[in-house]
């Protein structure tokens, strides 16, 4: 939060997470976060800078209802709490709607991004259903997962999880902002180890065989080099 300001700028850390929903985390560390935690982190950091104005770029594009409606929260008493202004900029026209006044950018197409983007059918499946007499392809056997282990900073990420994927299976795995989602893709593709239980491709370990299962990062950034 206070990293790149000067040492005597005083900042009520305790305060802005308390603001933010973070009350009482000050000493974990960003790892352990989740993805919706990490972007109020980052208006808190924001917040320490006491800004003028402050521009949040699409914050609730990858966090799950839960955590949108927490990161709005947080943006709607900004302007009551603070002497600065907001630029609320998102894909979303229910969160446009809130604002004090609305600026649709235009697609080339001559409708407005938000229009463009509520108004996208949702894709109707061709799969058949799948058969859970074909082979089992990749299992997850009383999975466990914890960051940190032995710290201070221990977290839990994922309890005895069991599940089994055929050949032909198309699987959603849905949960909340800090559920393990992310923890299990990884596990899956052998980048990360459980701390107990196993996750066997083809019936040996996965992470035996990285590059096996291919994974695609929620943040691509993160996953792109140049």
């Amino acid at each position: 939060m206070v990293w790149g300001l000067p040492a005597d700028h005083d900042v009520d850390i305790e305060g802005l997470l308390r603001e933010v929903g973070l009350e009482g985390m000050a000493e974990h560390s960003t790892p352990s976060l989740s993805g919706g935690e990490l972007q109020r982190l980052a208006v808190a950091s924001a917040l320490a800078r006491d800004p003028a104005l402050l521009v949040a770029d699409e914050i609730t594009s990858m966090v799950d209802p839960k955590g949108r409606e927490d990161l709005l929260g947080v943006l709607s008493r900004l302007t009551d709490q603070h002497q600065m202004s907001l630029v609320h900029i998102t894909h979303f026209q229910s969160e446009a709607a809130a604002a004090d006044r609305e600026i649709a950018l235009r697609a080339v197409n001559g409708k407005t991004a938000t229009t463009a983007i509520q108004t996208v059918p949702v894709p109707t499946s061709t799969a058949a259903r799948p058969n859970t007499e074909s082979p089992v392809v990749l299992e997850f056997d009383s999975v466990a997962h914890q960051y940190a282990s032995g710290t201070p900073w221990a977290k839990t990420a994922l309890h005895d999880v069991s599940l089994a994927v055929h050949e032909g299976d198309g699987v959603l795995i849905h949960g909340g902002n800090g559920s393990g989602k992310s923890t299990l893709a990884w596990i899956a593709a052998g980048l990360t180890k459980p701390t107990s239980g196993q996750c066997l491709l083809d019936g040996k370990p996965v992470s035996d065989q990285v590059g096996s299962v291919a994974i695609s990062f929620q943040a691509a950034r993160l996953q792109l080099l140049r």
